[in-house]
């Protein structure tokens, strides 16, 4: 087996497509926070970024900044802070609105659209608790500080979007890679001719992942690694089977072992990686 490896192809389509998308943040920060509910900037549409993705699906990440450029526009419309999570030692990843709110976004951003000022000590507020939950994950930072570190993230996802796709295309038609079902090879994996297959291929891109973990029972979330913007994925552990696109990705846990919701630090490539496993809860 070999370690998957990213081709130069894709790796100069991501950050061609990163750049771009976080242009388009920073238009959308520049213009002001958008005050109808759910309106979404223009700037993001999957028609605008056809050129650059072709076939490759990117609806998810499109979402995914939208949402984000959001979230960056009404924090510096207050006063510039923005909730972030520390990956390893590096990584600083924005932390979506919704994620620290939970069930009371709606209500949340009722009260911000009626007097700003009462969502500003809101948001202290939760901050506050999640900092004493989380211990020292949880940060704030600047938008300038943000989006550089977004658009590198972005790169690396989308690095592995457009390289994984072009795999997906040959496994969904029974092409190359004769080891279905193999286990991640880690990052000492011996070289051969194909990258191992995923345990199963879906429609749209989709590779299929078995996440595992210490405690049983418990919900597993996803979120992609350059944006905290939690999606369930399965239960009960353990494992945890489902489909991905592919991409760098990161997972929480919760449940009745696990009331507050919990990371695990580490980022997982898919592919090659197809078991991850988790070792924080």
């Amino acid at each position: 087996m070999s370690s998957f490896e990213l081709d130069p192809d894709s790796v100069r389509q991501a950050d061609g497509l990163s750049s771009q998308l976080t242009n388009d943040i920073r238009e959308v920060v520049q213009q002001g926070y958008p005050l109808e509910p759910g309106q979404t900037p223009e700037s993001f549409s999957g028609r605008r970024y056809e050129q650059k993705v072709k076939s490759v699906p990117i609806d998810d990440v499109v979402s995914h900044v939208s949402q984000m450029a959001i979230d960056f526009s009404q924090m510096c419309h207050l006063d510039n802070r923005i909730p972030c999570m520390r990956l390893g030692e590096t990584d600083l990843v924005p932390v979506s609105i919704r994620a620290l709110f939970g069930d009371q976004w709606i209500e949340t951003e009722h009260s911000y659209r009626l007097n700003p000022h009462y969502f500003d000590r809101l948001y202290d507020r939760v901050i506050h608790i999640q900092k004493i939950l989380t211990g020292r994950r949880l940060e704030i930072a600047d938008f300038d500080s943000v989006i550089e570190g977004v658009q590198r993230s972005l790169s690396w996802f989308l690095s592995y979007r457009f390289s994984g796709i072009k795999k997906w295309a040959e496994w969904i038609h029974g092409l190359g890679g004769a080891d279905e079902g193999a286990g991640d090879p880690g990052p000492s994996g011996v070289s051969s001719a194909q990258p191992p297959r995923p345990p199963s291929v879906g429609s749209g891109g989709g590779l299929q992942i078995q996440v595992s973990c210490r405690t049983p029972g418990l919900r597993i979330h996803v979120a992609p690694a350059y944006f905290v913007n939690w999606t369930y994925l399965g239960s009960p552990t353990s494992p945890v089977i489902s489909y991905v696109q592919p991409g760098r990705y990161i997972f929480s846990g919760d449940g009745a072992m696990l009331p507050q919701r919990t990371t695990d630090d580490a980022v997982f490539c898919i592919p090659p990686t197809y078991y991850p496993s988790i070792n924080s809860f």
